[in-house]
C-alpha cells in the first residue's frame, strides 16, 4: 500500500480519525501491522444486498469528458490515456477553500496532525470544510466514518485514513441521505506492499443508490475505463474523481449510498520489477484501492 511506504505505514503508531473514541468499528490493535496487503482488505460489505440495478443489463460506459479525474488542477496521465478533465476545471467552486502555502498549507500540506479533529480548520482547509462529518453528526460513527472526515491523505494516521478495497469493492449506505448540488467526489489512491513506485490501470464500476419518498432505487452501473492509479512512498498523491449529478440523477432525489468495484487491468510496480496484472496471482506484491473520502462539496 504505497501511500505512506507500506512497511513504514505498518510500523508507526496509529491514531484515530476525527471521530476519535466514538468510532466503534475500527480495526483491532494488532491489525495492519505486518504482512501482505491482500491480508488486510476490507471485504464483504454490501449494504444493498436486496437492491438490484434498474435493469440487469443497465450498464453505461462514461467517456472521459463526462466526469473529472486527476490531481485537482491537472488530469492524470493525459498524455497516454487522453482527454480527462481536471476536477478543479469542471468544478471550480468546490475547491475554493484551499489555502495557499503562505497561509499555512494546501490540500496536501497540512500544518498539524490534529487538524482533522479541529473545527478551527473549517473554512480554511478543503477537506474539513466540505466533508460529510461537517454536515451532520450521523457521519461521525463507525468504520466508514473515516470516509467522511475530510482526511485526504494519511499524514501519520495511515490505515485509519482509508478503506483498503480489493476488486470486489464495497456497497455502502450513508448514515443519512444527502442532497447533491452538483455531484459527488471520491478521493483515493493505489496501494501496494512493494517498497517502491508503482503504476496501475483499473476499470472502475459504480452504481448509485437514490432515495425518493423514503424508497431506495439503484441506478444503472457506470463503467469508467482505463483510469491510471499511482502509488509511491508517500501519502499525499491522492486522485480526485468528480462525477456530475446529472450523470446519474434525473430528478430531485437524494443519494443514499453507492456500490463500487474495480478490475485491475495493469499493475506495474516499476520498470525493473516488471510485475504485471497477468502475473499478480503468482507475484509476492499486491494491489489495493485505498478509498480516503466520499463527499458532495457545496458552496459555503
Amino acid at each position: 500500500m504505497k501511500k505512506c511506504n507500506w512497511l513504514a505505514l505498518f510500523l508507526v503508531p496509529f491514531f484515530l480519525t476525527s471521530c476519535m473514541d466514538r468510532v466503534s468499528e475500527l480495526y483491532g490493535e494488532n491489525e495492519y501491522l505486518l504482512g501482505d496487503l491482500k491480508d488486510y482488505y476490507y471485504t464483504g460489505r454490501d449494504d444493498f444486498k436486496n437492491l438490484s440495478l434498474v435493469a440487469p443489463d443497465a450498464i453505461s460506459t462514461l467517456n472521459h469528458n463526462s466526469f473529472a479525474y486527476g490531481s485537482l488542477e491537472k488530469p492524470l496521465k493525459d498524455e497516454i490515456v487522453g482527454d480527462f478533465i481536471a476536477p478543479k476545471t469542471m468544478f471550480p467552486s468546490w475547491f475554493s477553500w484551499i489555502p495557499s502555502m503562505d497561509e499555512g498549507g494546501s490540500i496536501n500540506a497540512y500544518v498539524t496532525e490534529n487538524q482533522y479533529a479541529s473545527k478551527q480548520y473549517i473554512g480554511k482547509d478543503f477537506g474539513r470544510s466540505e466533508c460529510f462529518a461537517v454536515r451532520s453528526p450521523s457521519f461521525e460513527y463507525g468504520i466508514a466514518s473515516r470516509l467522511y472526515d475530510g482526511q485526504l491523505s494519511c499524514h501519520t494516521y495511515h490505515s485509519k485514513a482509508f478503506l483498503n478495497l480489493d476488486e470486489t469493492g464495497i456497497g455502502l449506505r450513508f448514515p443519512e441521505a444527502v442532497d447533491l448540488e452538483e455531484g459527488l467526489l471520491f478521493v483515493f489512491r493505489g496501494g501496494t506492499d512493494y517498497q517502491g513506485k508503482g503504476e496501475s490501470i483499473i476499470n472502475l464500476h459504480f452504481s448509485f443508490v437514490l432515495e425518493s419518498d423514503n424508497q431506495l432505487m439503484m441506478s444503472m452501473q457506470y463503467d469508467l475505463l482505463n483510469l491510471p492509479v499511482y502509488t509511491n512512498a508517500g501519502g499525499d498523491n491522492v486522485h480526485f474523481l468528480a462525477i456530475p449529478k446529472d450523470i446519474f440523477m434525473e430528478n430531485e432525489e437524494k443519494i443514499a449510498g453507492f456500490r463500487l468495484a474495480y478490475d485491475l487491468v495493469d499493475f506495474q510496480i516499476d520498470q525493473e520489477a516488471d510485475i504485471s496484472a497477468l502475473e499478480k496471482e503468482e507475484s509476492e506484491y499486491h494491489f489495493g484501492l485505498l478509498l480516503y473520502e466520499v463527499m458532495a462539496p457545496i458552496a459555503f
